[in-house]
């Protein structure tokens, strides 16, 4: 950002808000590490092959996420992964170093999700932010009812 002051004002006002508080820089740091994530289009996918391929170039899991297969990694192996699987012509989505939270917390209550959820959007929708990152895990369920 042009205007870090600024910023760092709107951030502090959407964390108001929503009933938050900015932290320290680098406060919350310690709850996420770095991945690599590759999303793979799911049609037509011999999940057998994916596996197999995946799992040779050194990925730490593969999952089925709705229609996209997500493939972790540890950030080192990210772009051997991401090599392989274009060499073996996997439709891949999008590919990127991301962070991932170490553990996650189970939001049951819907008003609170509903604060949550309006917090990210508010925060992904201000013009200087890059990127969020979360630990929390709503229900499907209560994902359902807020929709």
């Amino acid at each position: 950002t042009d205007n870090k002051n600024r910023t760092t004002a709107d951030i502090r006002r959407i964390f108001t808000k929503y009933g938050g508080s900015l932290g320290e820089t680098g406060s919350v740091t310690w709850i996420f590490h770095q991945k690599g994530l590759v999303h793979i289009e799911k049609n037509n996918i011999n999940e057998d092959k994916l596996l197999e391929v995946s799992l040779d170039g050194g990925a730490e899991d593969v999952s089925l996420q709705g229609d996209i297969y997500e493939v972790t990694t540890d950030p080192q192996k990210f772009e051997s992964v991401k090599s392989l699987l274009e060499k073996e012509n996997f439709k891949i989505l999008k590919a990127e170093l991301t962070k991932a939270p170490q553990s996650t917390v189970q939001i049951k209550d819907k008003k609170v999700a509903q604060k949550i959820l309006g917090l990210m959007e508010a925060l992904e929708e201000q013009e200087d932010v890059q990127n969020v990152y979360s630990n929390f895990d709503i229900p499907d369920e209560i994902l359902d009812e807020l929709a």
